[in-house]
């Protein structure tokens, strides 16, 4: 395998992970709409649900904040590898004739 064989595989698994952005977005906006919610649940000193797989408020909040700050490192992640994507695909493109 050479290294433009290499680059283009890299380029593929970038691709792939760009295109996941809007999933993490949507999650994250459920995320912060069911914070929101939950707050809205404590404001009222409403009881947790029955079928609840936590035990308090605060519990299920540490969940959802957890995730947030997943969500946030995902669109991290996605934003710094949009740049490797266009330095690649550059090289790819520059490179197209002398290697394929």
């Amino acid at each position: 395998m050479n290294i433009y064989e290499i680059v283009a595989k890299e380029m593929e698994r970038l691709e792939k992970s760009l295109k996941r952005k809007g999933g993490v977005l949507k999650n994250k906006f459920n995320n912060s709409m069911l914070l929101d919610y939950l707050d809205l649940l404590k404001e009222e000193d409403k009881p947790l649900p029955n079928d609840s797989p936590f035990k308090t408020y605060d519990d299920w909040e540490d969940v959802l904040v957890k995730k947030e700050k997943s969500y946030a490192k995902q669109m991290e992640n996605i934003e710094k590898n949009k740049y490797i994507a266009t330095a690649l695909k550059s090289y790819l493109d520059q490179n197209a004739t002398s290697e394929a």
